[in-house]
């Protein structure tokens, strides 16, 4: 005969583990329904390139569609622009289009008008026209294109700097350095007044994506071997340290979240079909600044690749060839 006490204790915690595994299966469950639901409801979205929230309205680029926002539970279309879009840029006042070979970026202001603002009347070469991404800086913008770093001044309405670097995949900015990563390296332009400075921070990389979390830009990459490289540059010291990740596929973005940072494997792309089609699992790498410890989190994409992320909270919004996927993740 058990003594007084044992089975309700028993009980207890038999209720207790059931409870906890509840939990753990309800989790899943949710993020595998939240996958299914949310890739059906934006697969109209064929190519997207580009995921902003403005004016508490959700916007999507699609490359061959153009751009739609998402507006009481349904998506509309704005039909005045391209559908030629290859990405997007956002502040709380404007959004900022990049184009394919239209000859032309586009600004849509706060009161919803749209202008369309010409590139520099370059013929050879055509590259210039390739916008790859938008960087937007008070009363200047700053656009990469596949081959060129351009400036426009908005209170002069014309372009005042034109640098030719090579192929250009992102911008980002830190006080008064613009972080160029370009297909052969990366770069640091320091702007003073009307000076400026570019070095080479990085060679032979091809750079996939760029973040600043506080004083520390983390870098990714992949070298000549195509070994994937993930690098951290400490702003105020400018030293720059490699950090050792197992991963084979490219890390296509690069996500700070209160102490941890997101790491997003995949293949980018929305104009050709040079990606592999038989990849592995997407992983979702995420790094614990105060224990420095690495944890992986695999993930099943239908994407083909992944163009573009915006992260909301727990939930993680990822664009690319073949829609839109939302996914929660455990970032407790």
């Amino acid at each position: 005969m058990a003594p007084v006490g044992v089975e309700p204790m028993k009980c207890f915690i038999l209720s207790v583990v059931r409870l906890i595994l509840t939990f753990i299966l309800c989790d899943s469950i949710l993020m595998i329904q939240q996958h299914k639901h949310n890739h059906h409801k934006y697969q109209f979205l064929r190519h997207a390139v580009g995921i902003v929230f403005f004016k508490n309205h959700l916007w999507v680029a699609s490359y061959g569609q153009g751009l739609y926002f998402y507006n009481y539970g349904k998506w509309r279309r704005r039909t005045d622009i391209t559908p030629w879009i290859s990405c997007l840029a956002s502040n709380n006042k404007e959004i900022w289009i990049g184009t394919w070979m239209e000859g032309y970026i586009g600004v849509i202001k706060a009161n919803g008008c749209y202008n369309v603002i010409h590139l520099p009347t370059i013929l050879v070469p055509r590259g210039v026209y390739r916008v790859n991404c938008i960087l937007l800086d008070k009363e200047k913008v700053w656009v990469g294109t596949d081959g060129y770093l351009l400036r426009y001044c908005k209170k002069k309405r014309d372009w005042d700097l034109m640098l030719s670097i090579g192929y250009i995949s992102i911008l980002t900015k830190q006080k008064d350095s613009i972080w160029i990563g370009t297909n052969s390296g990366l770069f640091r332009l320091i702007v003073l007044k009307n000076q400026f400075y570019l070095k080479e921070v990085i060679s032979k990389i091809n750079i996939t994506a760029l973040s600043i979390d506080n004083n520390i830009l983390w870098i990714a990459g992949v070298d000549l071997k195509n070994k994937v490289c993930i690098f951290q540059y400490m702003l105020n010291s400018h030293q720059l340290q490699i950090i050792n990740i197992n991963t084979s596929l490219p890390i296509v973005s690069i996500l700070p979240y209160k102490s941890k940072i997101l790491f997003l494997t995949g293949y980018s792309g929305f104009t050709s079909t040079n990606y592999p089609t038989n990849h592995k699992n997407n992983i979702i790498i995420v790094y614990d600044k105060k224990n420095e410890i690495f944890k992986y989190l695999q993930f099943k994409s239908k994407l083909k690749t992944i163009n573009c992320t915006i992260l909301l909270n727990h939930k993680l919004l990822i664009g690319g060839m073949g829609g839109i996927e939302s996914f929660i993740l455990p970032l407790h």
